[in-house]
């Protein structure tokens, strides 16, 4: 008797089967994106919207010829322009006969009070500023950070940082996290004093 050899043609593999694995691993996938730390998230999110708010008023400084600023405390931030109009904030203590005024433009946030697990810290020349946390004290409402129709800005370091420790530094360049740098988001002038917008 002869035996007979059966060969089988390989195949490759199905597409019900393909479609199983894909979906497997969009589900794997989909577990271990739910379970990174919110407050990274948060710390992004958060910088990044702030980088956005920075370079809006970077620019919009130069297109209309007005200083803007920064309002910062602990846990929330403003942008403010200044003009000679007066405010029921009261008169500006770095530029006499003139007041802050939060902007308020389309739909860009121009205020934004942060979630309780991020904090904001502030460096202007290298040297640590101090923070006002009482929310209706009206320091809080004077620009630290202060960028000039001619293109020049503050010079700093506006640091966002989560309760875990990790952090994300805006700088006049743009954002860097711990390590890494990203694209300037804000782009680079040399800083100095300029006279306020009428």
């Amino acid at each position: 008797m002869h035996s007979a050899k059966v060969k089988t043609a390989s195949r490759g593999f199905t597409l019900m089967e393909i479609m199983l694995v894909l979906v497997l691993i969009g589900s794997m996938a989909t577990l271990v994106l739910k379970t990174l730390p919110s407050s990274s998230r948060e710390l992004s999110q958060e910088s990044d919207r702030l980088a956005v708010a920075l370079h809006w008023a970077a620019q919009q400084a130069e297109l209309d010829g007005k200083i803007y600023g920064l309002s910062v405390s602990p846990h929330q931030w403003q942008l403010m322009t200044l003009n000679s109009q007066p405010h029921n904030r009261g008169e500006s203590y770095l530029w006499p006969n003139h007041y802050w005024h939060p902007v308020s433009v389309g739909k860009l946030k121009q205020q934004r009070q942060l979630p309780d697990s991020l904090t904001l810290t502030l460096a202007l020349q290298d040297q640590p500023i101090p923070l006002n946390t009482l929310q209706n004290d009206t320091l809080i409402d004077e620009p630290k950070i202060i960028f000039f129709p001619g293109g020049e800005r503050s010079h700093f370091e506006l640091t966002l940082s989560d309760l875990e420790g990790q952090t994300r530094t805006l700088t006049e360049h743009g954002v860097q996290a711990e390590s890494e740098t990203s694209d300037a988001l804000i782009p680079p002038h040399s800083a100095s004093a300029g006279t306020p917008a009428a």
